[in-house]
């Protein structure tokens, strides 16, 4: 953590130097590229917003430009957090969402918040199918890329908790990293099982 003072004079010059350490120090993804982005959870106790733009490169807001560190193709959101008590807000970034999220919406306290924070865009519901497994479906099938070799996928548990990630073979190579490559595992229900 850095503290400093500053004299007035030098207020301006020392937050903005300030301000770009602190960026520089934001929680990121470890590539710049994917076609499907999985967020297994969303949460008011992760982000005020749900997910933080910092990690999913989204803002979404008119007038305020998407950050250029990361490339996304497909944004996918699985779940809501138990805490956020049904505060879905930022959903509206999201590409596909199950029908189980969107049923355990409260959009009274979501929209409420929406307005409060004048971030209406981010209470908009994506395109929702009807389990886990057909949302990454489509957000697969969509992603632009056709060749599943290829596909540059990571899933993550939420945007404050990324020390581990899932990723697909063409983004572990370009880590450098070891593992065992395993097929996403889904119940009877579609619900995905292959979880962090």
């Amino acid at each position: 953590m850095t503290i400093e003072g500053a004299e007035p004079a030098a207020f301006a010059d020392t937050d903005i130097r300030l301000l770009k350490k602190a960026k520089s120090l934001l929680a990121r993804l470890p590539v710049r590229k994917l076609d499907v982005l999985a967020c297994q959870e969303l949460g008011k106790e992760v982000s005020g917003a749900g997910m933080d733009y910092a990690v999913i490169g989204r803002t979404d807001i008119r007038g305020i430009a998407n950050p250029d560190h990361i490339e996304m193709v497909k944004l996918v959101v699985l779940r809501l957090t138990e805490a956020t008590h049904g505060n879905g807000i930022g959903i509206g970034v999201a590409d596909y969402v199950p029908k189980t999220l969107t049923d355990g919406l409260d959009l009274k306290s979501m929209y409420e918040n929406a307005i409060t924070s004048a971030l209406g865009e981010k209470c908009r519901i994506p395109i929702v199918l009807p389990s886990e497994r057909e949302t990454l479906q489509a957000a697969f099938a969509t992603c632009w890329n056709t060749d599943p070799a290829s596909w540059r996928y990571c899933q993550i548990r939420n945007t404050l908790s990324l020390d581990e990630v899932l990723v697909s073979r063409p983004v572990m190579e370009e880590l450098g990293a070891d593992g065992t490559l395993e097929p996403l595992e889904f119940d009877d229900e579609g619900r995905l099982l292959t979880i962090l």
